[in-house]
């Protein structure tokens, strides 16, 4: 059997390594071409020629955060937990907030983690409450004050901290921004 030599070793290995290129080069223009003649963008009229609102992210600004200080935050067990709605005031106390009442909720009980209330006035002080506990549900009541009532629910597990509901509140949210966007 002849031996072949380095160089026709190297030069066979070259051609190799050249044809492997040319058809990876190949599929990817095929595949590049096709793709960009048969992309058509389509425009999608809406009924009536009215402008529609968009979805936009909006980040809930810093200066509408009310001082924790300054509304009442009320805290009612809503669970059968035992304990709960005392627990749950005195790390919201420690958190900054200006607590006026603890108590149970005998209404009904709550499956999920909280209920938030407020009024139209406590809607930023709501907002600042529900940063502080995950998957609560905001509730806007009738009252006049800027009073947040936290309901606690079966499905309370803890009261987060600062710094995890600055983040919260830092995070961006999908709103609509009105017609014509």
């Amino acid at each position: 059997m002849p031996e072949i030599s380095f160089r026709a070793k190297r030069l066979e290995r070259r051609k190799r390594i050249a044809q492997i290129a040319a058809v990876c080069i190949g599929v990817f223009t095929i595949g590049f071409g096709t793709g960009w003649f048969s992309h058509t963008p389509k425009d999608v009229m809406v009924a009536g020629g009215d402008p529609v609102s968009c979805i936009t992210l909006a980040v809930f600004p810093k200066d509408y955060v009310p001082a924790k200080d300054s509304f009442q935050l009320n805290v009612y067990n809503a669970s059968h937990r035992v304990g709960m709605a005392g627990i749950t005031a005195e790390v919201f106390g420690v958190r900054g907030f200006n607590i006026a009442e603890v108590g149970n909720y005998d209404e009904r009980e709550i499956s999920i983690t909280a209920e938030i209330h407020y009024g139209k006035k406590g809607k930023f002080a709501a907002e600042l409450v529900a940063a502080y506990i995950n998957n609560s549900k905001l509730v806007m009541d009738d009252r006049v004050d800027t009073s947040v009532d936290v309901l606690v629910g079966q499905g309370f597990e803890e009261v987060l901290s600062n710094r995890d509901a600055n983040e919260e509140l830092a995070r961006p949210e999908a709103s609509p921004s009105g017609p014509g966007c």
